[in-house]
């Protein structure tokens, strides 16, 4: 995170919250090719020791973590070793990438290669979203439909394959609805093109209509 922590345990300190749950971001992958990439691997010892040092002073501190989710095989294997190891308050599975494609990025759009490919990127994410689903190792399904996030609500993407986009979103929806899992209304794309949270309100509906009744609120503390 860029924001340090104490800065967070001052809103506790004067009041403005009791307690705070933290979901710093791990992306497995990068433990095993960490080469070219942008950020170091996650330093899961520091994490936990700042955690501990914050609940030592008396601070109502929960340390979690929002992983991005990969369908390799030895990726996760890696991150469930990693995650068994910590024993983190809570786990958020999330979908930032389709193959190379970063879909919780502004640059998702300019970063699909050629049209044709958008289909099967729609359908690779909302697979993934299931995926996180079916699995037990996670307690929260983080902000579905984040690749809306970064384009305004009339774009030609969502218009052109809207169909599509709704077959997803009610397949998602009734599997999380079905699992348990607890689905995170992501507030950042108020402040982004989209103008609205991750999933929004139509996707909302769905979930509350099939009997969803989980949520959390966040982005990402």
């Amino acid at each position: 995170c860029t924001c340090p922590m104490e800065r967070y345990l001052q809103r506790i300190a004067r009041g403005d919250a009791r307690e705070i749950g933290f979901a710093e971001h791990y992306h497995p992958h990068l433990d095993l090719w960490p080469e070219g990439a942008s950020e170091p691997p996650f330093d899961h010892a520091a994490y936990r020791r700042e955690i501990a040092a914050a609940q030592n002073r008396g601070f109502l501190i929960h340390g979690g973590i929002e992983v991005t989710y990969d369908p390799r095989p030895q990726v996760m294997e890696r991150c469930r070793e990693q995650l068994r190891r910590w024993r983190y308050a809570y786990v958020i599975g999330s979908v930032h990438l389709i193959g190379r494609v970063s879909v919780s990025r502004s640059t998702f759009y300019e970063e699909v290669e050629r049209p044709e490919e958008v289909p099967g990127i729609l359908a690779a994410y909302y697979r993934d979203c299931q995926a996180i689903l079916r699995d037990p190792g996670f307690t929260v399904l983080g902000h579905v439909d984040v690749y809306k996030r970064n384009l305004p609500p009339d774009h030609p993407m969502l218009r052109t394959h809207r169909d599509l986009i709704q077959t997803g979103m009610e397949e998602t929806a009734r599997a999380a609805a079905q699992s348990g899992t607890i689905l995170e209304i992501n507030t950042s794309g108020l402040s982004r093109p989209q103008k609205a949270y991750m999933p929004g309100r139509e996707f909302l509906a769905l979930y509350r209509r099939l009997g969803g009744e989980r949520i959390c609120l966040g982005s990402d503390a």
